[in-house]
């Protein structure tokens, strides 16, 4: 309060604690933001086998894209929570959709619409034409381009890409699609037009 008390826009308050001094307050300095969200679910998960409730226990955060890590270790460590915002999900952003989709396809899954999600990212031309069932078959839609043997080549390389996924490991999996598959060139061509660069993802993927 002595520092915020040099501010000379805000309005003069004088604070006092209602039940006498508490325990004075800890700083702490950890290396990146993983050390940090593991010391907090360390802490709380402490306080909670002393006896405290979860419901009497708080954590403050300065902007709302702060927590979003924390959450992520409260869920792994089954603490639960309750957020007073809306906090940005990483994993709804259109990008990590098409990275699930991916990896579901690579798993065998079929349906049309997660198929029409990754079969022009990167761009490979397919009509929509070609797929016309509520489960997508490859051989009927090579079957469709079969005067045109490029792009009969463009699925056969999908068909291979989703085996290739399918025996790795989701890290693996991702970078193969990023580099193999040419979804990171993808998405250089696609942010001129959509406003969008794709280092913003990347960066708060590893914040």
């Amino acid at each position: 309060m002595r520092l915020i008390g040099h501010n000379k826009t805000r309005f003069s308050k004088e604070i006092r604690a209602e039940k006498g001094r508490g325990k004075p307050v800890a700083t702490c300095v950890f290396k990146d933001p993983l050390e940090e969200t593991g010391r907090i679910a360390a802490e709380l998960l402490a306080y909670h086998k002393a006896g405290y409730p979860w419901e009497e226990m708080a954590v403050l955060y300065r902007t709302n894209s702060g927590p979003r890590l924390l959450i992520e270790k409260l869920m792994e460590y089954n603490i639960p929570f309750r957020a007073r915002d809306v906090v940005p999900n990483l994993y709804e952003h259109w990008i990590a959709q098409d990275f699930l989709a991916y990896i579901r396809a690579a798993m065998g899954e079929r349906d049309r619409s997660t198929i029409f999600r990754i079969v022009n990212r990167p761009k490979r031309y397919v009509s929509r034409d070609s797929m016309d069932d509520p489960v997508v078959d490859f051989e009927k839609v090579k079957s469709f381009y079969q005067d045109k043997d490029w792009m009969v080549e463009r699925i056969e390389n999908l068909e291979f890409d989703l085996k290739a996924i399918s025996r790795m490991s989701p890290l693996a999996a991702v970078n193969y699609i990023r580099k193999a598959v040419g979804y990171d060139e993808y998405l250089k061509e696609y942010a001129p037009t959509g406003g969008w660069t794709r280092r913003s993802f990347w960066r708060s993927r590893s914040s």
